[in-house]
């Protein structure tokens, strides 16, 4: 914990790794699609703006419930399968 202060210390902030999620980048192509901002979409999930930004840019993961709701909001559906390894 103290390395991670001293890193973060010794860079400004942490580094940010962007990982391009398949199922937020069709989200964020509905989005465009049907022309809404990132201030609207915030709005209708009831979160910050900067929030969307983060998730689109791959910056932070939403979580579960907030992609389940990101979806239905634009009329879509996220399906997911989980498998149990031995």
């Amino acid at each position: 914990m103290s390395e991670d202060r001293d890193l973060t210390a010794a860079i400004g902030r942490p580094a940010a790794v962007p990982v391009r999620d398949p199922i937020v980048a069709a989200l964020r192509a509905r989005r465009f699609e049907i022309g809404w901002s990132q201030a609207l979409l915030a709005r209708r999930l009831c979160v910050c703006r900067n929030a969307v930004s983060q998730w689109e840019a791959g910056t932070r993961n939403p979580s579960l419930a907030h992609l389940h709701r990101w979806a239905a909001v634009l009329g879509k559906q996220v399906i997911v399968v989980m498998k149990v390894k031995d």
